[in-house]
């Protein structure tokens, strides 16, 4: 294939979309859906932190930079492959994951609408204009694109908040939630007969295609009288992450994330080829979609589950900071997520308490002692404090604070639920 040549029709096409109404209009709507979203985020912050760290207009335009940049990425990748998004279904994906939404928020998710219409494929045969091979391939590369995502933009302004676990020990926690549009231009094939692909003959560019593509190829085959016709067609994909952490920072938590689902892409590209060339690999391939989603789901719960809490206080005497206000002396102070506050103006401290009896009822210059990475430091401020501008690690044996459960509800744990019953 005349590779550059390919790359300057797919992106002129890119640019015609980003001029379409229609395009922008879609684009549009995914924008409002990402906007309510970080909107939720700050009302959160406001209710529980007394202070919005996230800016709604803000983290939408840099969702829509990032989702831009993705699309481009994910497109070509489709492009190399060979695969076609009506072949692929992606007529049928959107509808039927926004049905599933109301039954759970994370079946939006493709991996689960890909499973559904690639099964009913394989057993009754429609829709007919469904490939497994491509289905698979797609869901595959959104995955990757969102690993990438995730990777480098999982953990921007994770939410503060308190957890209880499952021994009813109160910790600190971290909500991760990030949102992305995806604009990009995927490849179609469609069929037409020879008398109309002479009239369209001004507008068709031929381009010389090596033996190997498509690497992912469909089902379909070619109706009698009928060529096939490739083009190229714009399409809004959108691409969310979600996940609480009280095991690991959350930028750790977000690259430990990306690695698993990266994981989960690279399995489900290497299904997709297999079945656009072997038929009985696409029942392993609509099975692995959502149940393989299910089990990076609860790889990540359980480490959560299962790990030891690094936000309490339980081990040391002193206050553990788990939010610095924006604009406020602690962010002026240089207090990090993490710090453990030991000492006020030269008087040791425990607890809340005990810091709020150093500083009250309002101090002129303060100076903090404080242990970061093993290390102590000094942190001054010459202003009037308090207030301080903190949000604190829950105290050990805290009950009566507002906290949030760890969950547990993937397929997976329910299943093994019901085995442990019968036994």
């Amino acid at each position: 294939m005349n590779w550059w040549q390919g790359l300057r029709l797919w992106l002129d096409s890119l640019a015609r979309a980003l001029a379409d109404p229609g395009f922008l209009m879609w684009l549009g709507l995914v924008l409002l859906l990402i906007y309510w979203q970080y909107r939720r985020q700050a009302v959160f912050q406001e209710l529980h932190l007394g202070w919005a760290a996230v800016s709604p207009w803000r983290e939408t335009f840099d969702s829509l930079l990032a989702g831009l940049l993705a699309g481009v990425g994910g497109a070509l990748v489709l492009l190399v492959l060979g695969v076609s998004v009506l072949d692929a279904g992606i007529l049928y994906l959107w509808p039927l994951a926004l049905v599933l939404m109301f039954l759970h928020p994370r079946y939006l998710c493709f991996a689960y609408a890909g499973g559904l219409i690639g099964l009913v494929r394989l057993i009754w045969g429609v829709p007919e204009v469904v490939s497994v091979g491509p289905l698979t391939a797609l869901v595959a590369v959104l995955h990757g694109i969102e690993a990438i995502l995730i990777w480098l933009d999982g953990a921007s302004h994770p939410q503060a908040l308190y957890v209880r676990t499952a021994t009813g020990q109160t910790v600190g926690g971290y909500l991760l939630q990030r949102a992305w549009p995806i604009p990009m231009v995927g490849m179609a094939i469609l069929f037409a007969s020879p008398a109309d692909i002479q009239e369209l003959a001004e507008s068709i560019r031929r381009i010389a295609t090596p033996d190997w593509w498509p690497l992912v190829s469909s089902a379909r085959q070619v109706p009698a009288g009928l060529q096939p016709l490739v083009m190229l067609v714009p399409l809004v994909a959108a691409l969310g992450y979600s996940d609480l952490t009280v095991t690991r920072p959350p930028a750790e938590k977000a690259r430990r994330s990306a690695l698993h689902l990266g994981f989960y892409s690279l399995i489900l590209l290497v299904l997709a080829v297999l079945a656009s060339r072997i038929s009985w690999m696409g029942y392993l391939a609509v099975v692995a979609m959502p149940f393989g989603h299910e089990l990076v789901i609860l790889v990540g719960q359980r480490a959560e589950t299962h790990g030891r809490p690094i936000y309490t206080t339980t081990a040391h005497r002193g206050v553990g900071v788990l939010e610095v206000k924006p604009g406020s002396p602690a962010e002026a102070m240089g207090l990090q997520r993490g710090d453990l506050i030991v000492a006020a103006n030269g008087i040791p401290v425990g607890d809340l308490e005990e810091l709020n009896q150093a500083l009250a009822p309002w101090t002129v210059g303060v100076t903090l002692e404080l242990v970061r990475d093993g290390r102590r430091r000094v942190a001054r401020y010459a202003g009037r404090v308090p207030p301080l501008g903190i949000l604190t690690i829950p105290e050990p044996g805290a009950q009566d604070i507002p906290a949030v459960r760890l969950p547990e509800d993937t397929w997976i744990d329910a299943i093994l639920r019901l085995k442990r019953r019968r036994r």
